[in-house]
């Protein structure tokens, strides 16, 4: 064993000499090979830290890409919905009828025909198309409440008059 640790370590002195190991040396060498054992350990779990927060940032990624792309479907749907209403009620169809009752009405009893106006304009207002993103402008959504109040409260005195 002497020989083969000679021959190792004897390469890179200037000239050859016995190699006796003591306990000096297998502490040394105990030491070094604890340090470079801890350090490679260490490196090892940096890299599998790293090798996991990459993993964990691209699924956190992906989960966010998913809901994106399910808020995107609901707009569709939503879009898709309105759109199926409004195929279904025939705005055109509505509106003249609407103004047919209104003109018929007007004569005959005003505040009937202030009801069919009424009506009318929230029903342009629930028809009319949407922003892109879903959404409506406030001063738009305030009158259109105003009406929806004051159409409420004619029903309201229409109702109490047949009652």
């Amino acid at each position: 064993m002497q020989f083969g640790i000679e021959k190792l370590v004897n390469p890179f002195r200037d000239t050859p000499r016995q190699f006796n190991p003591d306990k000096i040396w297998y502490l040394r060498a105990t030491w070094r090979c604890f340090y470079f054992l801890s350090f490679s350990t260490a490196y090892w779990f940096l890299r599998q830290t790293i090798k996991n927060q990459k993993h964990i940032n691209q699924m956190e990624l992906e989960r966010l890409q998913a809901e994106r792309e399910k808020a995107e479907l609901e707009k569709g749907l939503v879009r898709s919905q309105n759109a199926l209403l409004q195929a279904q009620i025939s705005p055109h169809l509505l509106f003249n009828t609407l103004n047919f009752i209104y003109n018929s009405v007007q004569d005959v009893s005003p505040k009937a025909s202030e009801g069919v106006l009424l009506l009318s304009e929230v029903m342009h207002y629930a028809l009319q198309r949407v922003h892109d993103d879903g959404k409506t402008d406030l001063q738009h959504e305030v009158e259109h409440i105003e009406k929806y109040i004051a159409l409420n409260s004619f029903a309201l005195a229409i109702h109490s008059i047949y009652k």
